[in-house]
């Protein structure tokens, strides 16, 4: 695991081939990298990641296919490089994305040995994009396979994605209630007033070309899983060879007086979002609870609002990440002047005047004026409609699923937030639901392999990331009923932090505050099937563990 020259290579002989006008950019001595490094190559206007590893060299795209950033600054282990802001992996060899967040691949390029130097190949096509979408297969209308998936999420679209790129040749239909094609929910309360074609996963045109089916606005009401067909409410059915179910979830309302009144607000679809920013415009806000879409709400509102008020049932914003960063996050907060926290306290009801919302009344008796609230407290699972079928969802509402994300009936398979899963290396021996954008697109990955025989069991290290106010937080691994210790290092006038999250003496989860990219090698370091003890990042020893990690 390493980096190594992170600035630019200049290119000491760069020449045209007769052959299709290939670059042949030699980078550098054989000698100057060690496995396990990276270097930046600088190519015409653009870059390329050289990699060496056992002794050889790969040439692959410089950036992550997600948002953009330096590959050269993340994590590199094991045949695989990892993103330094949101985790995802792309493999040296091939170039191919093996876990996410994100859809596109990364383009490779030839390398060879000449006189000692090494040299890349580079077609000037291959740089117009860092990013590449694996060959499809389209449909065969002669074969009889048929592969449902319900829902419209990313887990949906990375299933139907892999089925496509693995040479399936069967039909592919896509059932969801969404009255849009999949899009980036994540950058709903980041940016409220993005479109859906702004937040669009792949076009229209991509569907069609691919031979996906995709039906909008269709809701799934029945499984039959002995006679393998899915009911719509509109009374269509459809057959199907293998299912797959990736409904996701629906935002929680309050049960309270007054719950129903105009201007209280959910945020889970990208209409929400597109109706709370025209809402809220010069208003007062109130936002309840502390999660991570409730936190970016308030941050995305808090300069285009009169107000907005924090409604906390704990004592800190975002309180499953510890103390730490809740307080690091609440100091943000309290710098604005019109932004303001009630901690230990909850809704009673709801006031308005002509249906509309006015005020909120707090359990502490107190009362906050409010033009809009915003509710943030957590999804509910959308498996309601699978009760009366041999698919079983525990108490919480939750699919539980094998390694390879079969349910127990044949031929079904669940995938991501719905799900109840053994996740190595995290949680190899208990179940457990991990709602992260990046765990969905893992999930539905590994089902189509699993539909279609591969036998691919999940391995992943959640990864989830935010931004506050410019600030950068990233955690992976799991804090899930595990943790019972907790180790801090700060450094930069506290400007940088991480919060190593300690169960028996072993690190479970790392998130950090302006310390890329720790928390890429920490996850890298775990799906190498290592461990870091708290000996590791004990005050004596932290200095050493950082430097070998090559932040």
């Amino acid at each position: 695991m390493g980096n190594a020259g992170c600035k630019d290579v200049k290119t000491t002989d760069e020449t045209d081939s007769k052959e299709g006008q290939i670059l042949n950019v030699t980078a550098c001595n054989v000698d100057e990298l060690r496995d396990g490094e990276m270097r930046e190559v600088a190519v015409g206007d653009g870059k390329v990641l050289l990699v060496k590893e056992a002794g050889a060299f790969h040439a692959i795209g410089a950036k992550c296919t997600h948002f953009g950033a330096p590959l050269s600054k993340g994590a590199f282990c094991n045949g695989r490089v990892r993103c330094p802001w949101h985790g995802a992996c792309f493999n040296i060899k091939t170039g191919d994305i093996e876990d996410f967040p994100g859809l596109d691949s990364i383009p490779t390029f030839k390398t060879s040995i000449n006189e000692n130097k090494v040299v890349i190949h580079v077609h000037p096509d291959a740089m117009k994009s860092h990013k590449r979408v694996r060959s499809m297969t389209r449909r065969n209308k002669a074969s009889t396979e048929s592969i449902v998936i319900i829902g419209g999420g990313p887990a949906a679209l990375k299933c139907a994605e892999t089925l496509r790129a693995e040479g399936f040749d069967g039909q592919v239909q896509m059932v969801t209630k969404d009255k849009y094609l999949p899009y980036d929910r994540s950058r709903l309360s980041k940016s409220m007033k993005a479109t859906p074609k702004e937040l669009e996963m792949r076009s229209e045109q991509f569907y069609k070309d691919c031979d996906i089916d995709v039906r909008l606005s269709s809701e799934v009401v029945g499984v039959d899983t002995e006679k393998r067909n899915v009911k719509l409410k509109s009374g269509t059915f459809l057959t199907y060879t293998k299912l797959l179910i990736a409904t996701g979830g629906t935002a929680r309302r309050m049960e309270v007086e007054g719950g129903n009144l105009e201007g209280i607000f959910t945020l889970r679809a990208v209409d929400d979002a597109n109706t709370i920013i025209a809402a809220a415009a010069d208003k007062h806000v109130v936002v309840v609870g502390g999660s991570f879409i409730a936190i970016e709400s308030a941050c995305f509102l808090a300069d285009k609002v009169k107000s907005i008020v924090v409604v906390l049932n704990g004592e800190l914003p975002l309180y499953t990440m510890g103390k730490e960063i809740g307080n690091f996050v609440k100091k943000l907060f309290d710098e604005r002047n019109n932004i303001s926290f009630r901690y230990k306290t909850s809704i009673k009801s709801f006031a308005g005047e002509n249906g509309k919302l006015s005020s909120i009344v707090l359990s502490d008796g107190s009362t906050v004026q409010a033009d809009v609230c915003i509710l943030g407290i957590g999804v509910t699972p959308n498996t309601e409609f699978l009760k009366e079928t041999a698919v079983q969802v525990d108490s919480n509402g939750y699919i539980e699923v094998n390694q390879f994300l079969e349910t127990r009936v044949a031929n079904v398979f669940a995938a991501g937030d719905i799900t109840s899963v053994i996740l190595p290396p995290c949680k190899p021996n208990d179940k457990i639901n991990i709602q992260h954008w990046q765990m969905a697109h893992k999930q539905g990955h590994v089902a189509a392999l699993n539909m279609l025989g591969k036998s691919e069991p999940l391995k992943s290290v959640p990864f989830f990331w935010t931004v506050i106010f410019g600030k950068s937080i990233r955690i992976a691994g799991t804090t899930k009923g595990d943790v019972n210790n907790v180790v801090v290092h700060k450094e930069e006038n506290d400007s940088k932090i991480l919060v190593f999250y300690i169960r028996n003496d072993i690190v479970t989860a790392v998130a950090s505050i302006n310390f890329d990219p720790v928390v890429a090698h920490f996850a890298e370091i775990l799906f190498s099937g290592k461990t870091v003890a708290k000996q590791d990042i004990s005050d004596g020893n932290i200095s050493k563990w950082l430097e070998g990690v090559k932040r």
